[in-house]
């Protein structure tokens, strides 16, 4: 740990790129290596030892190394970035022990192998079909959601066909039978050409749900289809031709009829929860599916600004969206944390990010996203039990959400909470740098 001394040695195992924003400040000090899919090259196996080695601690390298070779703490340019309390030294040292733990895996690991066999190290070979077939056993009624194909023949429909991949997602992830993967880890194969089986196990998921939007103007036709990703059989497959206007009841439809497939019991009518805090005018449908790319995607100021005008914009065509409410809270509440911000503009978004929060739930009140919005609402205010309870009560409503149980789980940290109260189902995550 002291300056001299090879300490830290990021290894970046997927495509994620150096100015990528998400970075951690401490990993910016330092040059990193590469690991394609976690695969360590034999340059990379006999680098890693001699790094470590008393001999090599005192002599830094000054060059970026090549990829698949691994280099020394030096300090490189910095990037300008976004502060967030999530960059904290406690999360720091998380990230720091699995960057180590991961290093001594391929440093004792394969070094030893290395010892063992002199001849240089080859990929392993892939296990016969059969056994990888009986190894992989996912959990019941889990399933993907990938992001449905653009078939508008307008790059600009974009937004409108991951918008209603999401929406679809989020239907069926207030089916409490059903287990779904979160948005981030399916919308990573977006136009990759990767074969279902292979997502499938990449998930854990036992089914995957793919299909296409084609939208003219108030119209859509979506096509969507159901395959058994561990027997590889069609499942099911369906095609809508629908009014903007009624896209909750295809949302509830397509829900249902997945259910059906993978031999779900309900319990109860899922169409109130689908389509409760939704919108039936289609403009208002369109303005927040805008809105919701823009925060998704905001890197800036101007970006979450761009977000809360798609939703006023969704509220001014549909006043009694509880949906968009809730989510112009949210993003409301990025301004009223951020202490860069004047104490009086703060202020002001604070009142506004109360006032979407509570409109929601009266307009709502079994809407799980407004008690999200009022759970952020009340950590930010320093309002801690509070929090806790508007948290409770969302999860008791959707116990699903992956972004309400991403938000409660780096809520849960910060509170020091050691064991949580999670509903009585299987959560898988997958962090992504």
């Amino acid at each position: 740990m002291a300056p001299d001394r090879t300490f830290l040695l990021p290894v970046v195992i997927d495509d994620t790129p150096q100015t990528d924003e998400r970075i951690p400040d401490r990993f910016r000090e330092l040059q990193w290596t590469r690991c394609p899919g976690g695969q360590a090259s034999p340059a990379f196996i006999e680098r890693v030892p001699r790094l470590l080695s008393p001999a090599q601690a005192h002599a830094p390298t000054t060059a970026r190394p090549a990829t698949g070779q691994a280099s020394t703490a030096t300090p490189t340019s910095r990037e300008p970035v976004r502060a967030s309390w999530r960059d904290n030294p406690g999360l720091l040292a998380i990230v720091v022990v699995v960057v180590a733990g991961g290093l001594a895996y391929f440093a004792i690991d394969k070094f030893w192998a290395s010892k063992q066999h002199p001849s240089p190290p080859t990929p392993p070979a892939a296990a016969p079909a059969s056994t990888a077939a009986t190894a992989f056993a996912p959990p019941p009624h889990s399933i993907a959601v990938l992001p449905f194909v653009n078939m508008s023949g307008d790059k600009s429909q974009e937004y409108f066909s991951d918008g209603l991949t999401e929406e679809v997602l989020n239907s069926l992830a207030r089916i409490n039978e059903l287990q779904v993967a979160a948005r981030t880890s399916a919308f990573s194969f977006k136009g990759k050409d990767v074969k279902i089986g292979t997502i499938a196990r990449e998930l854990n998921v036992g089914a995957i749900l793919e299909g296409s939007v084609r939208r003219s103007g108030h119209t859509v036709r979506v096509t969507a289809q159901l395959n058994n990703a561990v027997t590889g059989f069609h499942l099911w497959s369906q095609t809508y031709d629908r009014d903007l206007s009624d896209v909750l009841a295809l949302q509830a439809e397509i829900a249902n009829a997945v259910a059906s497939a993978l031999k779900v019991t309900l319990l109860g009518d899922v169409a109130p929860k689908i389509e409760a805090g939704g919108t039936r005018n289609p403009g208002a449908f369109d303005a927040y599916l805008r809105a919701s790319k823009a925060y998704r995607e905001h890197q800036n100021d101007k970006d979450l600004q761009a977000a809360i005008a798609g939703y006023t914009e969704a509220i001014r065509l549909d006043p009694e969206y509880a949906l968009a409410y809730a989510d112009r809270s949210i993003a409301f509440g990025g301004f009223a944390s951020d202490w860069t911000t004047g104490l009086g503009a703060r202020r002001d978004y604070f009142n506004k990010d109360q006032a979407d929060a509570r409109k929601a739930i009266a307009l709502e009140p079994n809407l799980a996203q407004g008690h999200l919005a009022l759970a952020v609402l009340f950590e930010a205010s320093l309002d801690f039990l509070r929090a806790s309870q508007e948290y409770n009560r969302a999860l008791a409503l959707e116990p699903g959400n992956a972004r309400l149980l991403t938000n409660y789980g780096w809520f849960a940290v910060v509170m020091g909470i050691p064991r949580l109260a999670w509903p009585r189902r299987t959560v898988r995550w997958r962090w992504t740098p």
